[in-house]
């Protein structure tokens, strides 16, 4: 975040930079500098009100963030030999999806959040807002508010994600009641008519080499995944970053064809 005034000037020796994905320029004349700002992509924001650019920064960022999390897909590869060895890769697609529904399946007790809780003290305890943010947790959490937690940017979305994204199983287990409690709730509130959502994804180039050729295959993706029900919301998490390529996606959904109706 720069100054009107220095921005005019910074600007141009900074924009190529690969560590810079984006600009947000706090300016009282927003009319002279959105006319110049047009010229460099990664200019983002243009505010004259302090407390609002700060807000959409914090937005931003939370968006970036999921945005720039890593893809992490196992492929089924339908035509691949019958012989091949199931620690390959599909072997990773099955072992994904049977430990989901082992997780799922597994009982839980009276124990099983505070020992989530206390794992995550550990893992917080130099972090005071999340360490709140946890305690918070420990004493209001409700099966009902499963998707509440989850969409916050707190320790929820972070460890349960990456615990997902890499097959963690000690943490997953910790976790397998909040991953039951968003599955049901998912399913309570599905969908009854056909609906369109679309996510904008940053990926490495051999990311995209590996889905281009897995046309045609199945794909697990190994986290719960977010998506916007407007395409500009989607387009709006763009960030220009190298050497990280970007995919738009458009996903059809009908519980009819699903259910084979």
């Amino acid at each position: 975040m720069i100054s009107g005034r220095l921005s005019k000037k910074l600007v141009p020796r900074i924009h190529d930079l690969r560590q810079l994905s984006s600009v947000c320029i706090y300016c009282w004349d927003t009319k002279a500098c959105k006319r110049w700002a047009k010229e460099y992509s990664k200019i983002k924001r243009v505010h004259n009100q302090l407390d609002s650019l700060i807000l959409q920064i914090k937005a931003d960022q939370k968006d970036r963030g999921k945005v720039k999390e890593p893809m992490s897909i196992n492929i089924y590869n339908a035509g691949s030999n019958a012989d091949k060895s199931t620690t390959e890769l599909n072997g990773n697609f099955i072992h994904s999806l049977l430990l989901i529904d082992v997780l799922i399946r597994l009982p839980s007790n009276k124990t099983d959040q505070q020992k989530l809780v206390e794992f995550c003290k550990d893992e917080y305890a130099d972090n005071e807002p999340q360490l709140e943010i946890i305690r918070g947790f420990e004493r209001s959490y409700q099966s009902r508010k499963a998707l509440w937690w989850y969409t916050r940017n707190t320790f929820v979305y972070k460890m349960l994600n990456k615990a997902l994204r890499i097959q963690n199983t000690e943490l997953l287990l910790l976790f397998r009641f909040v991953i039951r409690d968003i599955r049901q709730l998912l399913e309570k509130n599905q969908c009854q008519e056909p609906i369109k959502v679309y996510r904008y994804q940053t990926i490495s180039t051999q990311e995209l080499v590996n889905l281009e050729k897995s046309i045609g295959q199945y794909i697990s993706i190994n986290s719960f995944f977010s998506t916007a029900s407007n395409r500009e919301v989607a387009m709006n998490s763009f960030f220009s970053t190298r050497p990280l390529s970007g995919i738009y996606m458009e996903y059809y959904f009908s519980l009819k064809q699903i259910l084979g109706l």
